[in-house]
């Protein structure tokens, strides 16, 4: 059986540019995987801030901010009311536990 040319096994191009083709490792190929996942809300959010942005300041906006206020307020209100409701419960059990250790204990 006859041996192979030099060539096959050397790069022999340039007398610089001597390298061994043999042991070149072939690089893993690439792929667009997009998995197919539709997130609505996002997508919704991802709209309205589009449309925002190019928006400006038309008054569909500015009744937009006026409603996000109007229901910030009203949450901040209810969350009020809640914690007061809380802390009013909190020094009922407090006292009722006093004088049950105070009578009874």
């Amino acid at each position: 059986m006859a041996r192979p040319p030099f060539r096959m096994y050397f790069n022999v191009q340039s007398p610089l540019s001597m390298k061994l083709v043999g042991f070149k490792t072939v690089k893993p190929r690439k792929f667009s995987y997009k998995p197919m996942f539709f997130d609505q809300e996002k997508e919704e959010f991802a709209n309205r801030l589009h449309q925002a942005m190019q928006g400006g300041n038309d008054p569909d906006n500015e009744a937009l901010r006026m409603k996000m206020q109007k229901s910030w307020r009203l949450r901040e209100k209810q969350e009020k009311k809640r914690a007061g409701i809380r802390n009013l419960l909190i020094a009922l059990f407090l006292i009722i536990l006093l004088i049950y250790f105070i009578f009874f204990v």
